[in-house]
Parts: C-alpha cells; structure tokens; sequence
C-alpha cells in the first residue's frame, strides 16, 4: 500500500521559488455504508453484527467520555474530549463555567497502529498521466484511457486518486464523458464502474 503525491511549488516573496514540498492526494470521503461493507466483504462478520458493533462502541465512548473518562479502543487508540468555556464568579464570589462545551475530540493511536503508519511508504503519481491540463475535456479523456488501459477499467476513485482533483470536479467530468457516448457505466454493489464505450 502507498500514498500517492503530488507537488506543490513554494510560493510568496521571501520563499525559496526553486523549492517543491510533497502533498498526498486525497481520496474522497469514505462514508459509513462503505466502511461498512468492506468489512463486511473482507471479515467473517455479517452486515448487521458490524453495525450493532459500531453502535456499541459509539455509546460506550459516548457515556465514558461524557463522565470525564478518556477511552482506550482495542487497535485503535484513546480518545478525550478537550473543554471549551469561560468562566466568571456569581454574586456570591463562587466561579461558574460560562458557555462550556467539548472544543474537539482528541485521538492519540496506540503504538502499534502508530508505527505502522510510520512505515506508510510514498510515491509520486504517475506524471505521465499529471502533465497535461486535467480540467479540459480532452485531457481528461487522455487520463481516463490510460487508466482504462492499465486496469481495465476505471472509477471515481482512481481518477481522483490520479488527477487530485475533486469530488465535484470528477462527477461532473464522467457525466458529461457518459452524455457524450466516450464512457459506459456500470454498476458493482456500491460502486460505479465506468469503462469506454465501443
């Protein structure tokens, strides 16, 4: 497993203009559904007793963070809430909290998921298929017959994970890549599969 990237130039006036950092292209969000089924299709457990799992796990975190516990989750790491409030003293001289409320939700990975994240390995993305414009209708085409060639086929997904363009970007190329007879689309479970039309 790698992480594409791709590079960014440094910009502003008092930056080095010949220096490059890397920066990993993103997937899209992977939503709850899909979690789900990929554990489902890559684990002996059933749809449902991956749900009843997760809704467990989610209101035992919940009432042992709400009673000021922090929470360790087997594989994964501890999760703590950090607290945002003032605070001012009543008639009385007592001091009250004044508009408290949970800032962000913290994780820390344990270290067994934390070192294999450390050797997460990197590679720059194909620049074969990065050096043209990606927003035009030609270039896009250009990428997705290279990915059609190399996979057979292609999806959202790899595109995006190709291109590093977005979500929005990727839909509204594909549609009009299908309306224009370039692309057919299929479906697979949860998943579209586009490959080019005859």
């Amino acid at each position: 497993m790698t992480v594409k990237c791709k590079l960014r130039k440094v910009s502003g006036t008092l930056q080095d203009t010949n220096k490059f950092y890397a920066e990993a292209i993103r997937y899209s969000r992977i939503d709850a559904d899909a979690f789900v089924d990929y554990m489902a299709t890559n684990s002996q457990l059933g749809r449902p007793g991956i749900m009843g799992t997760l809704a467990g796990v989610a209101e035992t975190m919940l009432y042992f963070l709400q009673t000021g516990h922090s929470v360790e989750v087997p594989e994964l790491g501890t999760f703590s809430i950090n607290v945002k409030a003032s605070a001012e003293q009543d008639e009385d001289g007592k001091w009250q909290l004044k508009d408290a409320q949970v800032r962000r939700l913290q994780f820390t990975p344990n270290p067994r998921l934390r070192d294999l994240l450390k050797a997460t390995k990197f590679e720059l993305a194909d620049e074969s298929l990065r050096k043209v414009p990606l927003y035009s209708r030609e270039s896009s085409l250009d990428v997705i017959k290279k990915l059609c060639q190399r996979d057979g086929n292609v999806t959202l997904q790899t595109y995006r994970h190709e291109t590093g363009c977005s979500d929005y970007r990727a839909r509204k190329t594909f549609k009009r890549l299908v309306n224009e007879g370039h692309l057919t689309e299929t479906q697979s479970g949860r998943i579209t599969v586009y490959s080019l039309a005859e």
